[in-house]
């Protein structure tokens, strides 16, 4: 399967062009598409933009997306019976999501790899996304409040989760296919689900209502090995993953107050997060992550004017990003699944070696690789306040 899709991934397809308004009058622009596994067949849901709503001529809570489904036993099938329903010619370039139901990733993404490889009309710049613990041809029937079509929201939600959280992380298409194919990495994908009831969240009522019943929630990194699904890890193991892996640059850490209550906390912004990390030619593993940033939260009593104060704040917050990156790692080993591409170092850097380990690299080597971490965090504000409001109050009642 790689070496069929390397070899089409050489062919140049290059297509160019302009449109004027009989073109567009003439198409069923597609800005999303799920594809889910039911009954041993490909259900497809495309989400198709509703040209003619969009320019006003709708009536008020009328829906400005229109979903089709089609079933078949090959993907082109599944997509000639939606086409069959529409009046108008389907037009995937637009796509800016596709979403994979959990069934149908368990059982293997290879043949929907190699058929949007290989259609000439495929979109080719999209996100991925799997969905967890529904179906993902419901995920592009839940209306946003904030955005017009679904796949916009989720794109939307997965570049502010990336830029502020650090959980979820943008996976294109084009990223996914090149891990897929290179020796000594398996890929990994974010996960999104539905709080609340589905029903409820096709209704236009969802978005009229001060806090809608139902909503898209982007849940936690999906590991793979090869094209297949192996399970979820937790919201700190995904920080922990894209850590390692350099795709954030900012995150949050919470280290608990010295001496004081359990839920007492301090809480920093990391950002300018940089990681480097190398794989030795005994198998053992340096990963150094330096961070700058700055305290947005101290429910405890700390004088944050007290450089010692810093310091021991400093070193608490390493030792959580630690705990973090060594919880991501570990839980990755148990998984037998190298997402780090410490296999692809290890290949580039010591050939005739890897040619001993990489059949048995993810069941046996991987494993059991063991791992020096190094954390070095420079708090350089406390925020906008040096002290906290606990203390200032304690200071001007004595």
């Amino acid at each position: 399967m790689k070496k069929r899709l390397i070899i089409i991934l050489l062919l140049p397809v290059l297509l160019t062009g302009c449109w004027n308004y009989s073109e567009l009058n003439e198409i069923a622009i597609a800005t999303g598409i799920s594809i889910d596994w039911e009954d041993d067949k490909y259900k497809l849901t495309a989400l198709i933009s509703n040209a003619q709503k969009t320019e006003g001529s709708s009536k008020e809570g009328e829906a400005q997306i229109t979903v089709f489904e089609g079933t078949g036993k090959t993907m082109t099938e599944a997509l000639k019976n939606i086409e069959l329903k529409l009046p108008k010619e389907l037009y995937l370039k637009h796509i800016s999501i596709i979403i994979i139901g959990e069934e149908l990733a368990k059982k293997g993404v290879g043949n929907i790899l190699d058929y949007l490889i290989r259609d000439p009309n495929s979109p080719n710049k999209f996100n991925i996304l799997i969905s967890r613990d529904t179906k993902a041809g419901d995920i592009l029937k839940i209306i946003s409040p904030l955005e017009t079509f679904p796949s916009q929201n989720v794109s939307l939600m997965l570049v502010t989760s990336a830029k502020f959280i650090g959980s979820a992380v943008e996976i294109s298409y084009n990223d996914f296919i090149q891990t897929y194919l290179n020796q000594g990495i398996n890929p990994i994908l974010p996960s999104i689900t539905i709080k609340g009831n589905e029903k409820k969240g096709e209704d236009q009522k969802n978005i009229k209502q001060s806090e809608p019943d139902t909503y898209l929630n982007l849940s936690n990194l999906a590991i793979l090995k090869n094209d297949k699904l192996l399970g979820f890890v937790s919201e700190r193991e995904s920080i922990g993953i894209n850590i390692i892996n350099s795709k954030i640059k900012q995150t949050k850490i919470h280290a608990k107050c010295k001496g004081e209550e359990e839920d007492s906390y301090i809480v920093a912004n990391l950002n300018s997060l940089k990681t480097s990390s190398e794989i030795t030619k005994d198998l053992k593993i340096k990963i150094n992550v330096k961070a700058t940033g700055y305290i947005t939260e101290a429910n405890c009593k700390i004088d944050l004017t007290d450089e010692k104060n810093i310091i021991d704040v400093q070193k608490s917050m390493e030792s959580e990003l630690k705990k973090t990156i060594k919880e991501a790692l570990e839980v990755v080993q148990e998984y037998k699944s190298d997402v780090f591409g410490f296999g692809s170092k290890y290949y580039k850097r010591y050939p005739k070696e890897w040619k001993k380990l990489k059949d048995n690299w993810d069941e046996e080597t991987f494993p059991n690789l063991e791992y020096e971490i190094k954390t070095d965090i420079n708090l350089k504000t406390k925020g906008t306040s040096n002290k906290t409001i606990e203390e200032v109050y304690k200071k001007n009642e004595s």
